[in-house]
């Protein structure tokens, strides 16, 4: 059990706070409309993830007794709820220095390229994998 929970501490904690779809989401959500605003959106986020991962869990046990680090993904949701306020706080900070509208793209811009780069990187990387 321990060197599976290892190999998911290492898989996760990356990719929890990596530059990616989710984290940039909160990110431009916090700029566009600040922390206090965008935290009901990240708690449902979470909710939502923690419902559908414990619904899993009860529905397939076959499943969870081949895979029982499937309940490890609710405890490690909660690290990636940090990611996501840890990225919300950035967009909130961005929010400043980037309200105007010329700006904003620039920031949107910004986050696209970030994303696309996270893309090329995954297929480099899953093709290096192979």
């Amino acid at each position: 059990m321990v060197p599976t929970t290892l190999a998911l501490i290492l898989f996760l904690a990356p990719l929890a706070y990596s530059p990616g779809p989710g984290n940039m989401v909160f990110a431009a959500m916090g700029a566009r409309f600040g922390l206090r605003a965008t935290l009901p959106a990240n708690f449902s986020y979470h909710v939502a993830t923690w419902l559908v991962t414990f619904g899993l869990g009860l529905g397939f046990s076959a499943l969870i007794a081949k895979a029982p680090t499937l309940f490890e993904v609710i405890r490690w949701a909660g690290a990636i709820y940090v990611a996501f306020l840890f990225w919300t706080i950035v967009g909130d900070g961005l929010l400043a220095r980037f309200r105007h509208r010329d700006h904003a793209r620039l920031l949107n811009g910004a986050f696209a390229a970030i994303l696309g780069l996270v893309a090329v990187w995954l297929f480099v990387a899953g093709r290096t994998a192979v």
